[in-house]
């Protein structure tokens, strides 16, 4: 176990160097549960503020490892007491499922990437503990000694829309899926699609901050893997382990914040009430009961709350939260083995809806529909669903941001569409295009 103190403060006061320094690593990832400023899961949310990590002592990689080999790599990092963070690219179905991805890549996250660090940085409520492979406080004394970060320069040429999927393609497409419903192929499904933007030039980090206050959300993370960055604003968690419990909180159904108090508490309303909506969040905590069964003690699988209504800075969600214990001889990657992809981002049937997504979207997901997070020297971990998120290639200069939305039975295809642009909008802002105007055009066209 590395070196470590702790100094009792107001963690908030160094978040921003925290932020800065971190990302000057070409490693690295910034996980922030954003506590005071957006909404909090309750019971099963996390204790921390933030928790940084930079620079790498040892790592696992898919283009070099086995998924056999990262287990083997946890188990040394436990034993030796180290954090690793880490993710894993949608696209991992393929390894372990009998599936496969031919759409294009525009990103190129490796299916895996776990790392130990040699810099971690963990804020609880008044707290900052800083652990290093060195000197702890020679890296706080170095953090400190970083200037705050800037607004951001000025870019040449600012970010512009190079691609987005047009209202009548999108609606071919629905269409499509609810044949395939109506057919009995499957109940329900998560369908996306992806907005390519030229975006060279840009600060990602000054982005992560951008988006954080647009939208601050409990599972958002900057995330730094070389030339590929991962700027996210998720408000869902995919799988979290305390002790000997699995937590896990599947996000389905969606309103737009309203315009005023009264409309807000509307929409809110109808969220609640709406069969359509809990219909959708209901198919998918069956299909988590489901998969928690595979690696949990028999009978402990329950449904600690359904169809919870929260609200959160740009929308107003249904969150349903699945619990049950695990079996003793069950290990992480058994875990990721039988939930992962998430429910939420796939349907149901899992497989055929999985299937069907590859045929009918023209993008691969790469780490969008991923997980980032964190694993303890204790074996606790926390991971979220990546939403609401931006992929760059600092590279090529493309950043990509794609939406979804749940397709049954019920489904009006127009509504669907007009609910991904709600969910496009916080990042495109963030890039620094006028989504508004954006959405206000695509909406009157399907008004007339």
């Amino acid at each position: 176990m590395f070196p470590q103190f702790t100094l009792p403060c107001n963690p908030e006061e160094f978040k921003e160097r925290v932020l800065a320094f971190t990302g000057s690593f070409e490693q690295a990832v910034f996980l922030d549960s954003n506590k005071g400023a957006s909404t909090d899961i309750p019971e099963t949310g996390t204790r921390y503020r933030y928790i940084a990590a930079a620079d790498v002592v040892t790592y696992s990689h898919s283009d070099q490892h086995t998924l056999a080999e990262l287990q083997e790599f946890l188990e040394q990092a436990r034993q030796n007491g180290e954090w690793v963070f880490g993710s894993f690219t949608y696209d991992l179905k393929n390894n372990l499922e009998k599936l496969n991805s031919s759409n294009p890549d525009h990103n190129g996250f490796p299916l895996f990437h776990f790392f130990s660090a040699k810099h971690v940085i963990i804020a609880i409520e008044n707290e900052i503990t800083v652990i290093d492979h060195r000197d702890p406080k020679d890296l706080w004394n170095d953090i400190l000694s970083r200037p705050a970060l800037s607004n951001g320069e000025e870019i040449a040429v600012p970010p512009s829309i190079s691609y987005i999927l047009n209202r009548d393609a999108y609606l071919r497409k629905a269409e499509k899926l609810l044949q395939h419903i109506h057919r009995g192929d499957i109940y329900e499904i998560n369908y996306c699609h992806e907005v390519q933007v030229n975006a060279e030039g840009i600060d990602p980090v000054s982005v992560f901050r951008k988006i954080n206050s647009i939208s601050p959300n409990p599972f958002s993370c900057y995330y730094r893997n070389n030339q590929r960055h991962l700027i996210c604003a998720s408000p869902e968690r995919f799988l979290a382990k305390r002790d000997n419990r699995l937590i896990s909180q599947p996000i389905k159904g969606t309103a737009a914040r309203g315009k005023n108090a009264d409309e807000d508490a509307q929409n809110k309303a109808l969220l609640a009430s709406s069969d359509k909506e809990r219909s959708e969040n209901i198919m998918i905590v069956d299909l988590v009961r489901n998969d928690l069964s595979k690696v949990a003690e028999k009978g402990s699988v329950h449904v600690k709350e359904l169809c919870g209504v929260y609200t959160f800075p740009k929308v107003h969600q249904l969150i349903s939260t699945v619990c049950c214990i695990v079996k003793q001889d069950v290990n992480f990657l058994d875990i990721i083995r039988a939930l992962f992809p998430m429910g939420s981002m796939t349907g149901a049937p899992k497989i055929s809806a999985m299937k069907l997504i590859e045929e009918h979207e023209n993008f691969r997901r790469s780490l969008y529909s991923g997980t980032v997070g964190y694993i303890n020297p204790e074996g606790d971990f926390d991971f979220n669903v990546v939403i609401r998120s931006i992929l760059f290639q600092q590279n090529s200069g493309l950043a990509t941001v794609a939406a979804g939305s749940a397709i049954t039975a019920a489904s009006d295809p127009e509504s669907e569409y007009l609910e991904t642009l709600v969910k496009l909008r916080p990042q495109l802002e963030a890039l620094g295009i006028d989504a508004g105007s954006l959405i206000s055009e695509i909406s009157r066209k399907h008004a007339v």
